[in-house]
């Protein structure tokens, strides 16, 4: 008796055996143990993510708004399943407005001015759906030659215009946080970011210079960063002098800024830091976008631990959202490794 017993205990383990290593809803793919990765696939940028996303190919993406809202509309079992805000601990910038040195001297009234305007679109740009929709027509017609429309007008709302999070920090308000910022992104890549100077922190406190017959170029990269000059576009904010706006790819708006084509700029923080952090060419005169970057997934997510064992898309290798996702999972202890 006590033969067939073991005989049957045996049995019964070597099946449970075979069952626990046959259960594979995740395909091999996912390991949910404590000290599991997570494992990060780059992608260049939103466009090219999506695709995967809308098949279920990937099914955990890492994005800004108003990506993150499309591809709800792309495949309805995706959500928003974190904000990365809220893990990071507040609001963090993202995108600067920049100008060139010589414009604060000369012609210190335009620029008063011009923030002003961008103060106002923040608020006009959430007051309702129609003027978020026609943002989106502002920009598009705005756009460099050649540039493709990351904005999708049907996908475009006040809410998601508010999860974009855009509002004017002036330079002075918001020094401490973008130097706290740089010196963690550093802490992510050495070369990501670059501490930048006292110089490069502009306050327009006696704006009382002037040039009437100036001509400015203003650019910006397409997305969230132009979102936060709509309504300049859109009634073509000329501030009695004549002012050209250009909407570029977020790969352009660096070398236009470089190459000195830009008399004043929107571009990311960590770009900004790297190409006229000196404040010797360009200042800064304040953030326009500050944090909008969500976790979006068809699965079970609530925190970034249970991000373990996943693999998640993020664009922009070395960039905003990427930096700001390493940060945290630094932060939190939770290890990751790069696709091959």
């Amino acid at each position: 008796m006590k033969k067939i017993i073991a005989v049957l205990l045996a049995i019964f383990t070597l099946f449970a055996f075979a069952a626990c290593n046959g259960k594979s809803g995740n395909d091999g793919n996912e390991n949910n143990t404590p000290d599991a990765k997570v494992t990060i696939r780059y992608y260049a940028d939103a466009s090219a993510m999506l695709p995967a996303m809308k098949t279920g190919q990937l099914k955990t993406g890492l994005l800004p708004e108003p990506a993150a809202t499309k591809i709800t509309t792309m495949n309805a079992e995706v959500g928003m399943k974190i904000d990365v805000q809220e893990v990071y601990g507040g609001d963090y910038p993202q995108a600067v407005i920049v100008a060139k040195k010589e414009i604060v001297e000369k012609d210190g009234k335009f620029l008063s001015a011009l923030l002003q305007a961008i103060e106002e679109n923040a608020s006009w740009i959430v007051a309702n759906d129609d003027n978020a929709a026609s943002a989106v027509d502002a920009i598009n017609s705005a756009l460099a030659e050649g540039v493709t429309p990351s904005l999708d007008k049907t996908a475009i709302n006040k809410a998601v215009v508010e999860n974009c999070n855009i509002y004017l920090q002036t330079s002075a308000d918001a020094k401490t946080s973008v130097n706290a910022y740089l010196a963690a992104m550093k802490g992510v890549e050495d070369t990501s970011a670059n501490a930048v100077s006292d110089a490069f922190f502009c306050e327009l406190s006696s704006a009382d210079t002037e040039d009437t017959a100036a001509e400015y170029a203003v650019y910006m990269p397409d997305g969230a960063p132009a979102l936060a000059m709509a309504k300049l576009i859109k009634d073509n904010a000329q501030f009695e002098r004549k002012v050209e706006y250009t909407v570029v790819s977020s790969a352009n708006i660096g070398p236009s800024v470089v190459q000195g084509k830009a008399d004043v700029a929107v571009l990311p923080v960590t770009a900004a830091s790297k190409t006229v952090g000196n404040g010797e060419k360009y200042v800064m005169l304040g953030v326009v976008t500050h944090g909008n970057i969500y976790v979006m997934s068809s699965e079970a997510i609530s925190s970034l631990g249970d991000l373990k064992g996943k693999t998640i898309g993020v664009i922009g290798q070395g960039q905003v959202p990427d930096l700001t996702f390493r940060y945290l999972l630094n932060k939190n202890d939770i290890s990751y490794e790069i696709a091959k």
